[in-house]
């Protein structure tokens, strides 16, 4: 057996797979319906943190799964995991099932959701025998019935900070920033800003414990026609560095600067913090200004 994530050179066996699996089950394969996503398997799945698997026998493809990223911060949905019918009942299910948790554990996601239908016992049961607890509707998908969701020990969670979050910020910002600062006047900045509707700020939570701390100012500026987006503090607590979590924070900010309809994100990093800067392009970032200050 070989458990292989996906590359576009698989697609014609992936639409094969899913082809027979749901036409076994009676429901006809939509591919460029409501099953689209299994065409576009690199766009839906593997952005984000996400990810697609193939299970191959030789060359034969026996199972598939897919982890796709959810808007809501620090959840993921559990989809398309189908065993060809002739290889059904020899635990390629729980392989596929167990690496697409463990995966999404490692990612960092707190939350995994899954839906199906009630003719699909197998399922059902398999994901009951893993944790996940029947809740209600969480999507649109008019033939899903039974809808589960999975919380996940040790994932991370992306909360906006509020007030009672003032000492563990304060904490973090004077570790980015390698020296204490001022306590007073940053609880000062710190509530306003709270307050102001075009400033954000989020927190990331591991363990119950804030272990990352993202900022993002939204302005209208004339040389670029709209609204732009500004990362001013992204940090995250040296003992959790290398889990992904920032990664997490600045796909979460990039979320609110689409949302907000901004057409640029920016980030200024000092040229000291060189090894923030690998970290900025492998977002896909580019170096493209100078800055200039001058202290008054």
């Amino acid at each position: 057996m070989q458990l292989k994530t996906y590359t576009e050179d698989m697609l014609p066996a992936v639409q094969a797979h899913y082809d027979e699996c749901f036409n076994a089950l009676g429901w006809g394969y939509e591919p460029n319906g409501r099953h689209a996503d299994t065409l576009n398997v690199p766009k839906v799945y593997q952005k984000d943190g996400g990810e697609f698997w193939c299970l191959f026998d030789g060359a034969e493809l026996v199972g598939a799964v897919g982890l796709r990223p959810l808007d809501e911060r620090g959840s993921a949905e559990l989809k398309r995991l189908y065993i060809k019918p002739s290889r059904q009942g020899e635990g390629f299910g729980k392989i596929l099932f167990n690496t697409a948790i463990e995966f999404a554990k490692t990612a960092g996601f707190a939350k995994v959701y899954a839906d199906t239908r009630r003719e699909c016992a197998a399922s059902r049961h398999m994901m009951e025998a893993c944790g996940f607890k029947e809740i209600h509707r969480y999507n649109d998908n008019a033939y899903a019935e039974l809808f589960f969701e999975l919380h996940l020990k040790g994932g991370i969670q992306i909360i906006p900070a509020a007030q009672e979050h003032l000492n563990a910020v304060y904490a973090l910002v004077c570790e980015l920033e390698e020296h204490t600062l001022p306590r007073e006047e940053f609880e000062l900045v710190y509530s306003k800003n709270l307050l102001k509707p075009d400033i954000f700020y989020l927190l990331a939570i591991a363990e119950g414990v804030p272990v990352g701390f993202g900022t993002l100012h939204v302005q209208s500026l004339l040389h670029h026609y709209g609204g732009v987006a500004e990362i001013h503090e992204l940090v995250v607590a040296k003992e959790h560095q290398g889990r992904g979590i920032g990664s997490r924070l600045w796909q979460s900010l990039r979320e609110i600067a689409v949302q907000k309809n901004c057409n640029l994100l920016e980030v200024c990093c000092n040229r000291s913090r060189v090894q923030s800067h690998p970290f900025y392009e492998a977002q896909a970032m580019q170096c493209s200004h100078f800055k200039f200050t001058y202290y008054l």
